[in-house]
């Protein structure tokens, strides 16, 4: 229970653990809140990781540290050699 309540409080931000434990602690309604919990966590996973996967397919460099790394150094560079003029 406790890896289940620390990766729901961190997938719910804001929502303090004892919430949940109190809820799961219903002898008789308990672990049915603990499977719809565990499901929508679980949605919440597959949409962050599908955004995610979604980025490096967009612009170039958008989904790759690399890329974007170089991007960085780029912009780093035009911007001191507008300030050197």
């Amino acid at each position: 229970m406790n890896a289940a309540l620390a990766s729901m409080c961190a997938t719910f931000k804001g929502v303090p653990p004892h919430v949940f434990a109190e809820a799961w602690g219903d002898p008789e309604h308990g672990y049915a809140r603990f499977q719809i919990d565990m499901a929508t966590m679980g949605e919440i996973v597959e949409q962050i990781n599908e955004n995610v996967s979604k980025q490096g397919k967009g612009k170039k460099g958008s989904g790759n540290l690399k890329g974007r790394a170089k991007g960085v150094a780029a912009r780093r560079k035009q911007r001191r050699a507008m300030m050197e003029d």
